[in-house]
């Protein structure tokens, strides 16, 4: 970062202020998104789902393990065996609440974090169920619903590179406003279209994510579909590392979940000791909205993320208060993401793989 930007932005996040902020940041969070049934713990996480079936080690880069554990086909079954069998204990006590499990354990020595998170199981309206063709196998779209979903999420983006400057890649970013331009308009109905996904998605204002791997596959012996995505945070994001993205669907009891693990190292320590929660609730907040989207018979495929994001809100208005909190946390990390690209990043991106 030079110039204004390392004028502005640095003293704003600097170690010694972030350390007081980030306490004060966890308390508006849990209680702007009522997590007070979220089994939120930093112990015991050997003890979580699927630690094993994950391959954890503290040998191992975390943001290399999230990766890895995708490689196999039955190493993603054990993992989603172990999540789906956890989801079974979680009671959803209110439903203005984000709910779910977070495991978090802590690198400290090497200034890094992993978390493992998974919704509860959701029951499934029964209009998909019953053959709306949101189901279908087939169609790399079911990927893209989740990212869609997101609740800061802006566009897929096509050109973004890890060498823009950081006032044009402030620009590229801004430029995807509340208003959908005709451009992003015609690039967004061409994903749809032509079923591909990426290579690069902006979750939010802060945010933008290259997709490195994305499969889906039906399971006969659980009755499971399930779609796995691996996204890695380019050179603009608030954080640094990867995310795999689990969605479980159990088509015999017509519910379905959402889940994954995250892991990677940050440039400022205190920042890796927010990504858990972070991830969290972003993940507890997309499985709701989706969920959402389909009671309201809306189709997410027709309509601009602006749009999407209005008829959730009026569909659900706490939802929809808890997704434009969290927009205005995003807005506010643009600060912090230029930061990292200044400072460099851990993670090192993979081109996409189609499974």
């Amino acid at each position: 970062m030079t110039g204004p930007f390392k004028m502005i932005f640095e003293p704003l996040i600097a170690p010694k202020v972030l350390k007081r902020f980030i306490p004060l940041l966890k308390t508006n969070i849990k209680t702007q998104f009522h997590i007070t049934p979220f089994e939120y713990t930093t112990i015991d996480f050997m003890k979580s789902p699927a630690y094993k079936e994950i391959g954890w080690s503290f040998d191992v880069h975390p943001e290399v393990t999230v990766r890895n554990f995708t490689d196999s086909g039955p190493g993603v079954l054990a993992v989603v065996k172990a999540l789906a069998l956890s989801a079974n204990s979680i009671k959803k006590t209110d439903k203005d609440s984000a709910h779910g499990q977070v495991h978090i354990l802590n690198f400290f020595k090497t200034q890094a974090h992993s978390y493992l998170f998974h919704s509860p199981w959701y029951e499934l309206p029964n209009s998909v169920v019953n053959g709306t063709g949101l189901l279908s196998l087939s169609d790399p779209n079911q990927f893209r619903v989740f990212p869609y979903n997101f609740p800061t999420f802006k566009a897929e983006i096509n050109d973004l590179t890890s060498t823009m400057e950081p006032s044009s890649l402030l620009q590229t970013i801004m430029d995807s406003g509340p208003v959908e331009s005709s451009d992003q308009a015609k690039l967004r109905i061409e994903k749809w279209a032509g079923k591909t996904i990426g290579p690069f998605i902006q979750l939010g204002d802060s945010s933008v994510v290259a997709v490195e791997r994305y499969t889906e596959f039906y399971d006969e012996e659980t009755g499971f579909i399930i779609r796995i995505g691996v996204m890695a945070t380019s050179s603009f994001h608030v954080f640094d590392g990867r995310y795999t993205w689990i969605s479980i669907t159990d088509v015999k009891n017509r519910r379905t979940m959402l889940g994954g693990s995250g892991g990677g190292r940050h440039s400022i320590p205190e920042m890796d000791e927010l990504n858990p929660l972070g991830g969290a609730v972003v993940l507890s907040l997309t499985i709701r909205s989706y969920l959402a989207g389909l009671h309201a018979g809306l189709k997410v495929e027709e309509m601009s993320p602006t749009e999407y994001a209005t008829a959730i809100a009026k569909y659900d208005k706490s939802l929809g208060h808890q997704r434009a909190v969290l927009s205005l946390f995003d807005r506010h990390g643009v600060a912090m993401a230029l930061t990292r690209q200044s400072s460099g990043m851990f993670v090192q991106m993979d081109k996409i793989v189609k499974d």
